[in-house]
């Protein structure tokens, strides 16, 4: 698969492959996995999954505002206490 190069991009598109979502998101693919799978890519769109940017700003959104959905908060927590999301740096539990 060709790597992702920002150079080349002249913003985020709205939907992702998974790769570029965790990219937006500042974390790897195999975290984006773990800590994010409670985010629904669109299903099968022309044949592949793809994440929808303004998704994956609502969850940013509840991190920064410190609203996380019940069974998400430990998960939450732990993303924003490893440093894994800059934006989290405020966020108190």
């Amino acid at each position: 698969m060709k790597r992702f190069s920002f150079a080349d991009m002249p913003d985020w598109p709205r939907l992702m492959p998974r790769r570029l979502a965790a990219a937006y998101l500042g974390v790897s693919a195999s975290t984006f996995d773990r800590k994010f799978k409670h985010i629904s890519p669109l299903p099968n769109l022309g044949g592949n999954k793809a994440w929808d940017r303004q998704d994956l700003d609502a969850a940013i959104d509840q991190c920064k505002k410190g609203v996380y959905p019940n069974e998400l908060e430990n998960e939450w927590n732990e993303i924003c206490d490893e440093g894994s999301l800059q934006i989290c740096a405020g966020h108190q539990t």
